[in-house]
């Protein structure tokens, strides 16, 4: 994914400050997101926004600019082929977690690293953003 240099750049916006750090955290996080919407895709998963990543795709044209997170939701029934095409088809190095697999309210969470050290060329891959 490319990003123009201007993206990462310090910024007001709504009133609110956003640090270069915050936008390599974004940058990172729509890398993680395009990959997982990606493998969803060839499962035939249906993936939405959801909870603040919504809102922030419709009120404000993308991330809110305190939001630190990306919500994702897919539909019950597709929750144990979720589970497997994320466990099988996710870039080496990257790490599926899930909760103790109560259906009443399942979380999922994808990270881009199983490690606390990270190497140089995950940094340069993810915009200088390690998580």
């Amino acid at each position: 994914m490319e990003f123009d240099r201007s993206f990462f750049y310090d910024e007001v916006r709504e009133g609110f400050y956003v640090c270069s750090k915050m936008k390599r955290l974004w940058a990172a996080e729509m890398e993680v997101m395009r990959e997982v919407v990606d493998i969803c895709k060839r499962y035939g998963i249906r993936v939405f926004a959801d909870c603040g990543t919504l809102l922030g795709t419709v009120r404000h044209g993308g991330f809110i600019p305190w939001d630190d997170d990306f919500d994702m939701v897919i539909f019950r029934s597709d929750v144990d082929l979720f589970c497997k095409a994320m466990e099988n088809e996710l870039p080496s190095g990257w790490k599926f977690l899930r909760s103790g697999f109560d259906y009443k309210n399942p979380w999922f969470r994808i990270n881009n690293t199983d490690r606390v050290m990270i190497p140089e060329e995950k940094l340069d891959r993810f915009h200088g953003y390690p998580y």
